[in-house]
């Protein structure tokens, strides 16, 4: 759904302000393109093999048909549990997907690559898909790609009972990032603290311009009634990952703002 910069539907876009796909899933993740154009990425399951679906819609709201198949593109995992948590444009069009998928019982991290025209893209990883089968029980809420195109996703990993707050980096090829915590790869726990499941979802991650700034991360628990946001220093030259507790107690949501304040 679209809504003016007044808060109201804007009835420019789908129908009444709202833009209805016969597909059955969940979407994760919203971003725009330059254009107006509008991508959306999220997770489906259908006679236990589960599915990416990634859509392109024009500004108005409509299939985009120089996408895919009618604007959708349906990325088979050929597992029977996967989800998408998160999606990012680069700065070249092309569409990251990151999330998990089961392996065994356990559940791996997976990133996926897409051409801007709904294709896998084959420079990435193995043949547009990397797999890190890095703790038990691993999952992706949050990507980013930075301005010199590393790709930087956040989430957790651990066991279904215990879970630690997770950060990769990734070079634009999908290897990790030598350069970061040795191995592209910070595990940490919550100092102090006992959590079921501290790290639930991704709220924000902010870019990195190549010089000393923060990425900050928002997570919150599987109650949804507490929030601790922390800082991960990610330096350039030294390039490792460094986190400290920043801030605690806060309520956040999800909001995509596009041009002339419109958001979704």
């Amino acid at each position: 759904m679209r809504f003016s910069s007044a808060g109201q539907a804007d009835l420019s876009f789908g129908v009444g302000g709202l833009a209805e796909l016969d597909i059955i899933g969940k979407a994760a993740g919203l971003a725009l393109q330059g254009d107006g154009k509008i991508v959306v990425a999220g997770s489906h399951t259908y006679t236990s093999l589960s599915n990416f679906p990634v859509v392109r819609l024009l500004p108005d709201g409509t299939p985009d048909p120089s996408f895919a198949i009618d604007g959708v593109a349906t990325i088979s995992l050929d597992v029977s549990s996967a989800a998408c948590g998160a999606m990012a444009l680069q700065s070249d069009g092309r569409i990251v997907l990151a999330g998990h998928i089961e392996n065994g019982g356990n559940t791996d991290v997976v990133l996926l690559r897409l051409h801007t025209d709904g294709s896998l893209d084959p420079t990435f990883g193995d043949g547009g898909r990397v797999c890190l089968p890095l703790m038990p029980y691993n999952q992706i809420f949050a990507i980013q790609i930075q301005p010199d195109g590393k790709i930087l996703t956040g989430g957790s990993a651990g066991v279904p009972e215990v879970s630690d707050w997770l950060l990769l980096r990734l070079l634009p090829d999908g290897s990790p990032g030598p350069t970061f915590s040795q191995d592209g790869i910070v595990i940490t726990s919550i100092s102090g603290a006992f959590f079921p499941n501290p790290c639930r979802d991704v709220l924000a991650i902010r870019a990195l311009d190549g010089r000393r700034h923060p990425c900050r991360f928002a997570f919150w628990t599987s109650t949804g009634e507490d929030c601790w946001k922390k800082r991960w220093m990610v330096a350039q030259p030294c390039s490792r990952g460094i986190c400290r507790p920043v801030y605690t107690g806060c309520k956040l949501r999800r909001i995509r703002v596009g041009a002339g304040g419109r958001g979704w």
